[in-house]
């Protein structure tokens, strides 16, 4: 029942729209001036998508008004998962025996190869009349390899003051479909070349029943570390895991089988 378009305050309104939405678009602008970085972060300044200035580590960080500078946060102190596998490592929770058939997951298993026995060191071929490179040449495939079905995650997080190096390393672009960016992709690029080296030249006994002095996990997080280093991309290994590691398929049965067998022997 009133007539508001005849109001005092909506006709000043009227009057002064333009004002208002001039504060009002200077206030919004004046607010993309600053940037608070928390402790556990740090920033960089993009100008025009270009990268400015100095790395900034908890506190203020001023710049010029969107679009002509915008802000690049990053949590250093978060430790970021990378499967290595070429699918998904298993759920948390989801327990799968050696001997047990897994369907489409063996269809889909990340096999890595490793060496099929006791690995041959020079001495040892010294002392038996033939050279090392004589017995590989002799040897076939089959007797020197074996595969192992594994699901290795790497963490890692940025090291501290290097989140330029990190950056430099390669940029986030992400094509259709990609649910890992550039970076990452190179990232586990170099972290599985380090992972099928390792594994390559290590027996299968070795691989599925590690040393208790240095496991498997600690051989493969200072390989990928080096590896790393040597790009100097500013990434620090926090760990490498393996929640699955057993031969492939149902071939883990004969494993037990043995097991059980010299378990009985005994008994």
């Amino acid at each position: 029942g009133f007539d508001i378009t005849s109001s005092l305050g909506y006709q000043l309104r009227l009057r002064n729209f333009a004002k208002l939405a001039a504060i009002g678009i200077v206030v919004v602008l004046a607010r993309t001036t600053l940037v608070v970085v928390q402790p556990q972060e740090q920033a960089v300044r993009l100008r025009f998508g270009e990268r400015v200035g100095k790395v900034y580590e908890g506190g203020p960080m001023a710049k010029l008004p969107w679009p002509v500078d915008t802000a690049l946060v990053y949590d250093v102190n978060l430790v970021r998962e990378l499967p290595l596998g070429l699918v998904q490592p298993v759920q948390p929770g989801e327990v799968i025996t050696w001997g047990a058939q897994t369907g489409e997951l063996d269809k889909n298993a990340n096999l890595f190869l490793v060496g099929a026995g006791a690995r041959l060191t020079p001495a040892r071929s010294n002392a038996q009349g033939f050279s090392l490179s004589e017995a590989v040449a002799e040897a076939q495939a089959t007797d020197q390899f074996a595969l192992v079905e594994a699901d290795i995650v790497l963490q890692y997080r940025v090291r501290s003051g290097q989140l330029e190096k990190f950056l430099d390393f390669s940029n986030d672009a992400r094509g259709r479909g990609d649910q890992l960016g550039m970076r990452e992709r190179m990232l586990k690029s170099v972290a599985r070349r380090e992972v099928t080296r390792v594994m390559s030249t290590r027996s299968l006994a070795e691989v599925l029943t590690p040393p208790v002095d240095r496991p498997l996990v600690d051989v493969l997080a200072t390989s990928i570390q080096s590896a790393y280093d040597a790009l100097d991309c500013g990434v620090e290994v926090v760990g490498v895991s393996i929640p699955r590691l057993r031969p492939p398929g149902s071939e883990g049965g004969k494993f037990e089988e043995l097991s059980i067998a010299k378990q009985n022997g005994r008994r």
